[in-house]
């Protein structure tokens, strides 16, 4: 039997990369508003000033109906005077969330296929708490996707879970909504965990699912395109850039699905991608081909990198015109990882199981595979964090002679400067009387 130590080894492990983060988020956030915020500024003037309506946090902002997270920003400026810190630490909330999510999803799986799944407890975090996501967690506004991933694999979960069918469906149609209205890929949610339905209900109960999933995603899909609005970058990416350039455009998606486990490289994030979906597909099949896991156990995780897929080829609509290295932004590791974490659980429960349907030899082949394949991923999820800090590092920089212009009220002159943080150097001129009119962020009274 092991000791209790080495059973809560695991759990030792799963702490590095959150105390890494927490770190990195302690030392490198910086109380500024950064690009967005500046626009953002106004809707906290008309909150404070008791003019905000339902219209300011309803309206679009580059296409994506940001309604909850405009909620979570106004109540947390509201009680701290806009302390960027605070919003940075809702992210690392979220994703905490997430993580406990996922670990009673993984938890699941492998008590269903019979293996151990302690040491998928570290590999959660290290993809959850990854420093290679500081954009989102460093800059304030980006707690959108946190907040998005949060709703998406906690709906995926229910729906995949084991409570009546009705509360299930009801919760995960309401997250779908959060979903929907944090972050504009949350319309994939809905034919992603469409794929669930199938193997968790049948009969009557099956076609009412469907019908009533349906009604809900179409409702809430029309009420985010509602008064869509072209944006200056859409030129770079016309509607047509698929059909006319699909190869542009098919490097693009596999990049973004690679980025996470690739360090940001370019060169290899696309073979990664690529590599990563044979990946999926072969383990799938192996898995329902050796009966280790049945449909209704690996849905979630179709679902999952379903869900990762069609972000990356929705986002790929709107950017592929901009090249190929903005796939590679650090926002996008937040909906990637999805993907990877799907693969290695999968291959895990693979590699730990003692199927009697697979032969010794076999087994011994699979295992070695498999094991050698989660060992490739874990390093390049290592890498993309161990580049992410400098990343941190240098937005630290960045924003620190901005935040000791406003800390000490001697006035946003530098107009070099504030270009860097919005396009607009105007645009923070103004935004800084709003600060300073309110005390707000750096401007806060002390």
């Amino acid at each position: 039997m092991p000791s209790a130590r080495t059973s809560s080894l695991p759990l030792y492990v799963a702490l590095i990369p959150l105390s890494l983060l927490i770190f990195v988020t302690i030392n490198f956030a910086v109380d500024v508003p950064f690009m967005d915020q500046w626009e953002f500024i106004h809707t906290l003037d008309k909150a404070f000033e008791g003019r905000l309506e339902f219209g300011d946090l309803w309206k679009t902002h580059n296409n994506h109906r940001i309604f909850f997270p405009r909620i979570v920003m106004v109540l947390l400026a509201r009680l701290t005077h806009w302390n960027i810190g605070f919003e940075v630490g809702t992210s690392v909330a979220f994703a905490a969330g997430t993580f406990a999510v996922l670990t009673r999803l993984v938890r699941r799986t492998t008590s269903v296929a019979g293996v151990s799944g302690a040491w998928l407890v570290p590999v959660i975090s290290l993809f959850v708490f990854s420093v290679s996501q500081w954009e989102n967690f460093l800059w304030g506004w980006q707690l959108q996707i946190p907040l998005n991933v949060l709703a998406i694999v906690s709906g995926i979960t229910l729906l995949s879970g084991t409570a009546v069918w009705g509360r299930r469906l009801i919760g995960a149609s309401t997250l779908g909504i959060v979903a929907a209205y944090s972050f504009g890929n949350g319309v994939i949610y809905w034919p992603a965990a469409a794929l669930i339905l199938p193997f968790v209900l049948a009969g009557r109960d099956r076609r009412r699912a469907f019908v009533l999933w349906g009604c809900v995603a179409v409702i809430t899909t029309i009420g985010n395109f509602y008064d869509y609005a072209a944006l200056p970058w859409d030129d770079h990416t016309p509607r047509t850039y698929l059909l006319d350039h699909p190869a542009s455009f098919a490097l693009y998606v596999s990049s973004y699905v690679g980025n996470p486990v690739a360090g940001f490289a370019p060169a290899v994030a696309p073979v990664a991608g690529i590599a990563g979906v044979v990946g999926l597909v072969v383990t799938v099949l192996l898995l329902i081909r050796r009966r280790i896991l049945d449909a209704a156990s690996i849905a979630p995780y179709l679902a999952l990198s379903a869900y990762a897929l069609g972000s990356a080829m929705l986002t790929g609509f709107a950017r592929a015109g901009l090249g190929t290295s903005q796939a590679l932004a650090s926002r996008y590791v937040t909906v990637a990882y999805l993907f990877w974490l799907s693969l290695v659980v999968l291959l895990f429960v693979l590699a730990g199981s003692a199927s009697p349907n697979v032969t010794s030899i076999s087994r011994r082949r699979i295992r070695t595979v498999s094991t050698a394949a989660i060992v490739m991923i874990l390093l390049g999820a290592g890498l993309a964090t161990a580049k992410g800090v400098p990343a941190a590092k240098q937005r630290h920089e960045l924003l620190m002679p901005l935040y000791k212009i406003l800390r000490d009220h001697s006035g946003p002159h530098e107009l070099a400067l504030l270009g860097t943080i919005h396009p607009t150097p105007e645009a923070v001129v103004d935004g800084v009387a709003v600060l300073e009119k309110h005390g707000l962020s750096a401007c806060r009274r002390r």
